[in-house]
């Protein structure tokens, strides 16, 4: 779930992550494996005071910790699911690494006769206080949203909203030779030409759902 990066520039709590210059909207948006319903991983800036290193992450929702972050040898501030990460890279560089800079340099490590622990000084705690104040309320935000299905991406018009855009292309849904490729090119593009730009899908199989629409609506025909 991390993206590392190999060569960004050589700055205290610079963003670690690779081609920051390209991220999208929402970037960071991961369907959780382990919940029951469908919900998006938590987006995290993780942050290890030794190394001096940010990493923006996905974390699944689980009640464990880090076990750096339980020994205060790293922090992890949570971004909102819908931060625009297009802005966001230089939101940060601006308003926040300044202030992981001062935390930084009020960090210590020391041994307590079983594990390391982090130290830090009195500022510290405030100014981790103003660090989250300023990812929940600051952080550019966009306004797409996302679906984990395409049928819930109809959720205006549903299923016959969907057979109209298909109509439209002169693809007839109930009759259509999905198998032919260039039939289903298109009308996968059809039905999430908005994918990316309005909303987005999460681990959405187009094509498969698009066969079974195809067979439910046939189905309705013969009853």
């Amino acid at each position: 779930m991390v993206n590392e990066s190999e060569g960004s520039e050589n700055t205290n709590f610079a963003l670690k992550n690779k081609n920051v210059e390209n991220w999208e909207k929402a970037e960071f948006w991961e369907i959780d494996p382990m919940q029951n319903n469908q919900s998006l991983c938590d987006i995290i800036i993780y942050v290890d005071w030794k190394e001096q290193t940010a990493n923006v992450e996905t974390q699944m929702k689980t009640n464990s910790m880090n076990g750096a972050v339980w020994n205060g040898l790293a922090s992890e501030f949570e971004l909102p699911e819908d931060t625009d990460f297009v802005q966001f890279p230089e939101f940060y560089k601006d308003e926040v690494q300044p202030l992981l800079q001062k935390i930084g340099d009020g960090f210590s490590k020391e041994w307590d006769g079983s594990n390391w622990k982090g130290r830090f000084s009195d500022e510290c705690e405030e100014l981790n206080e103003i660090v989250d104040t300023i990812l929940r309320e600051n952080t550019p935000k966009h306004d797409m949203i996302y679906y984990f299905s395409l049928r819930d991406s109809y959720d205006v018009g549903g299923i016959s909203q969907l057979k109209n855009d298909l109509d439209a292309e002169g693809i007839d849904i109930i009759t259509a030779n999905l198998d032919d490729e260039g039939v289903m090119s298109l009308a996968v593009e059809t039905v999430t030409y908005g994918d990316g730009c309005d909303y987005k899908l999460i681990n959405v199989d187009a094509e498969a759902e698009l066969r079974e629409i195809q067979e439910e609506l046939r189905e309705e025909g013969e009853e």
